[in-house]
């Protein structure tokens, strides 16, 4: 066997690149690149105005109830849908800040959550009234006719290729609360097709949450019959050795 045949294989990359060690994130930052696609590449900054993060009053520990003015929570972004359940109420001597107030074609961004949860985007697709953002999610400003959609953003940020730079960006020393700042997110850098692309991109996206949907349907109803049959051979009503 040659000497050049049996040398080992190294992978190594330079101490003051590494933003988020880790073997497999940085094979994944070697691996995988934004530009590797046929679409021009922008920073956020050049397709939005700016980001505004709201105001975190103390907040009763519940919902709204009736015409009461509240809070978002950051669970009402992590998951990628926007869930405007996901709120805590403002008390009645508190008064609501009306320039931080939720609208529908908002795009949020948490500033603040777990590696895997910071910079979690959700689009606001639905009306929504007297909801406000608190101080840990973003709210994009857009610029005039940007050549962005926010539902188009908003996917796009929980793509692989974008996680791996807001986490890759992210701080802070605490290993369960990590932050990434306004400055990080506008350089994201973004692959930006055209305005009927990104369209029919959403088109498929919704399909495809449509399918999901359906098939968690019929997995419950599944499981929900797995589980009474198992209840019913643990009370002997149903042989079990006939199933081995």
């Amino acid at each position: 066997m040659s000497q050049k045949a049996n040398q080992k294989k190294y992978f190594a990359v330079q101490w003051k690149s590494v933003l988020r060690w880790g073997v497999n994130a940085n094979s994944l930052n070697q691996e995988v690149s934004v530009h590797a696609g046929r679409f021009p590449v922008v920073r956020l900054r050049e397709v939005i105005k700016d980001l505004q993060n709201g105001w975190s009053p103390k907040c009763l520990d519940r919902p709204v109830q009736g015409n009461e003015w509240g809070v978002l929570k950051l669970g009402a972004v992590s998951y990628g849908i926007f869930d405007p359940m996901a709120n805590k109420a403002l008390p009645k001597d508190t008064k609501p800040r009306l320039d931080y107030e939720v609208k529908k074609g908002d795009v949020l961004i948490s500033r603040s959550n777990t590696l895997a949860l910071v910079g979690a985007a959700a689009f606001v697709d639905t009306d929504i009234e007297r909801i406000t953002i608190p101080d840990l999610i973003f709210r994009v400003i857009w610029k005039d006719n940007s050549p962005v959609r926010g539902d188009y953003l908003a996917t796009v940020l929980q793509t692989p290729i974008l996680r791996a730079q807001i986490e890759s960006s992210a701080n802070g020393t605490s290993p369960t609360m990590k932050k990434v700042t306004k400055p990080a997110l506008l350089n994201l850098e973004i692959p930006l097709p055209p305005l009927d692309v990104q369209k029919e991109i959403m088109r498929r996206v919704e399909e495809g949450r449509l399918k999901i949907r359906q098939e968690q349907k019929v997995a419950e109803k599944i499981a929900e019959e797995v589980q009474r049959e198992i209840e019913r051979m643990i009370l002997g009503l149903s042989k079990a050795e006939s199933r081995l």
